[in-house]
């Protein structure tokens, strides 16, 4: 199979998933359909780089545009381990959410979308790319592309204009070399400034989870997880790999390393003084931070 079609695997599962649960709305069978797809997905994912060489990057085109701005798939260690986990935890989600009784919600073309929104985000090939498939993250997690939008617009606006930080690091990129693709920029590309920005979007998914904590509380968390926690995580991982690994100053590191440790002794403590099932991610977080 041709490597342009391979990567388009994991997406042609979640949305082949999605267009078979729409067509069946209310029936039980829509959550194994949608737990099946997701976790296929995440093995095709795995499959991909357990088959990759340590160091290597395929860069998968379909649509040369610009030269800062081409549709294409990046595919290394870092787009795919953070697929697998991702999907893999999409997964466990939707079944967890199965096994519930008495919630008649029908969630499942919603997760979905997510899931590949979040795959897109995961495998964009240059920072441009990267923001368009937020704005669609956005869009999917708070029901705009299934029709079931909820009243939490401020939440989402508050989200699409933090991830503007992202769209101006990419301009910045593309001034100073030319382009935004991760495999053209070089590692001293991004100063403080920059750094920052990338950190809005980071930041205005944390701040989502920590205002939503105090809120109703849904029987799964597929949300936050998939749609908040692993974009924000990829995100800061990636601009570090960009950077090669350092932070632009010693203060950025110490002040950065500071507020982790905090954000995660933070919401610690939210999971410890909520219901019993949150204590054992209370002490992983108080492990990570650790």
């Amino acid at each position: 199979m041709p490597l342009a079609a391979q990567a388009l695997l994991p997406f042609l599962a979640l949305l082949g998933a999605a267009a078979v649960v729409q067509r069946r709305p209310g029936r039980r069978t829509n959550g194994w359909i949608a737990a099946a797809a997701t976790g296929a997905a995440g093995i095709i994912a795995l499959i991909e780089l357990i088959r990759l060489a340590p160091g290597e990057h395929v860069d998968v085109p379909y649509l040369t545009t610009f030269p800062y701005a081409d549709l294409a798939i990046r595919l290394d260690g870092l787009s795919l381990g953070f697929a697998t986990v991702t999907l893999i935890t999409a997964a466990l989600l939707m079944l967890a959410r199965l096994r519930l009784r008495g919630d008649r919600r029908d969630p499942w073309v919603g997760w979905l979308l997510t899931s590949s929104a979040a795959c897109a985000v995961i495998f964009a090939h240059n920072l441009l790319l990267v923001y368009i498939a937020l704005q669609l993250l956005t869009l999917a997690w708070s029901g705009a592309l299934d029709e079931t939008a909820r009243r939490r617009r401020a939440l989402r606006l508050s989200v699409q204009v933090a991830d503007i930080g992202l769209l101006l690091a990419a301009s910045s990129a593309i001034q100073s070399v030319g382009t935004s693709a991760f495999s053209g920029v070089p590692s001293d590309t991004f100063g403080l400034a920059t750094f920052l920005l990338v950190l809005l979007p980071v930041a205005a998914r944390i701040g989502a989870l920590a205002l939503t904590a105090g809120g109703p509380q849904s029987s799964v968390a597929f949300e936050p997880a998939i749609a908040w926690v692993a974009p924000a995580g990829y995100l800061l991982m990636r601009m570090l790999a960009l950077m090669g690994g350092r932070l632009p100053d010693r203060p950025t590191a110490v002040v950065l390393f500071a507020v982790g440790v905090f954000v995660a002794l933070g919401f610690a403590a939210l999971a410890l003084m909520g219901r019993p099932g949150p204590r054992l991610a209370a002490l992983l977080l108080v492990a990570s931070s650790a």
